[in-house]
């Protein structure tokens, strides 16, 4: 029976609802002890039940999930919306599905040994985090690429005396277009006395296996990319488009992630991804507009805004009159020749 250090009836319903809680506050904060002396966790005989309990808690996610996974196109969409990039800005989407499983940050301190993944520390779902996958593109470029130094250092960012520097490009954590499925995995050595001898002692069939489990995400779960310019760094544009290229051929050859020696962490041909900008509220339109009329300062480029003004203000009117009453006032504090405009009345007409 799992054992936590709690009052027994605080205890039953941890265990009760602990398949169902977030697989990462899971894995992390909630290994049972074997029983009630609490001295430690036994790794031989508790690993597999803990890992198949975050493997069960991952299966069983919310109604939710759908929304929450949407949050990485909302984010992107936005992206593609910021001020100060018309038209095409270059943020570069895209989707790749795993071809085998994919684990990742084995090795981080965990209750488990070896048997941690990488996932969200909000959502509790397996993806790979922006840091992780600018390392592997530049990993592509340095020795797969042909790639010239001075394209790393402007794509990546200059390193200098241990001290880095900002790129031209921007990576973005890679999240599942559905929520991931945890499998648990096994790797069992045979041979533990050979390989801890160096070779020093002939492997034979009389020595006992040594299975250590872990997480995995299963095959053929597909993920989502993006890299976008850094604002304001000319060409970044075309470095986006490069980064790209090199991010999608070092999935594809390198592998993300641990184990890729042992066939994990590969990825299939990328599929460009589109991905629709939100439409903007009459409220944000009418808010935008008069920031920058009140920004401006020059009478000229104030004449040709004020056109601009009045249809997302007499649209905010009717959706929220308090709202267009304070963009009315912000409106007269920076241009007190402005109450004297007709369509100035309308709008701020209560």
């Amino acid at each position: 029976m799992s054992e936590y250090p709690l009052l027994p009836e605080t205890c039953q319903a941890v265990c009760a609802c602990a398949s169902r809680c977030n697989p990462g506050l899971l894995l992390d904060r909630f290994a049972a002890y074997p029983d009630r002396t609490f001295s430690r966790f036994d790794q031989e005989k508790g690993q597999l039940p803990h890992i198949q309990l975050v493997s069960k808690a991952s299966a069983a996610h919310s109604p939710e999930s759908r929304d929450i996974l949407r949050q990485w196109e909302e984010f992107v969409g936005l992206v593609l919306q910021a001020p100060g990039r018309p038209g095409t800005p270059g943020i570069q989407p895209w989707t790749q599905k795993t071809v085998w499983r994919l684990t990742l940050h084995l090795s981080r301190a965990s209750s488990v040994e070896n048997g941690a993944i990488c996932l969200h520390p909000i959502y509790g779902f397996a993806y790979l985090p922006a840091t992780g996958l600018k390392g592997l593109a530049r990993a592509y470029a340095t020795t797969e690429g042909a790639v010239s130094k001075g394209d790393r250092d402007r794509v990546f960012g200059p390193e200098r005396e241990g001290i880095g520097a900002a790129g031209s490009v921007i990576f973005h954590d890679a999240w599942p277009a559905r929520w991931p499925t945890l499998v648990p995995d096994i790797v069992n050595n045979h041979h533990t006395e050979y390989y801890r001898s160096r070779g020093g002692l002939a492997p034979g069939d009389w020595e006992n296996p040594n299975p250590v489990y872990f997480l995995a995400v299963e095959a053929d779960t597909p993920f989502r990319f993006a890299v976008s310019p850094r604002p304001g760094v000319a060409g970044a544009d075309k470095d986006a488009d490069l980064a790209k290229e090199w991010l999608q051929k070092a999935l594809q050859t390198l592998g993300a992630g641990a184990k890729t020696a042992a066939g994990y962490g590969y990825f299939d041909e990328p599929r460009d991804l589109a991905v629709a900008t939100p439409a903007a509220s009459p409220g944000d339109e009418a808010k935008a507009r008069v920031d920058r009329y009140c920004a401006t300062t020059d009478q000229r480029e104030r004449k040709k805004m004020r056109r601009l003004l009045w249809g997302p203000l007499r649209q905010l009117k009717r959706d929220d009159p308090e709202a267009c009453r304070q963009l009315c006032a912000q409106l007269r504090r920076h241009d007190e020749g402005i109450i004297n405009s007709p369509d100035f009345q309308e709008v701020a007409a209560t």
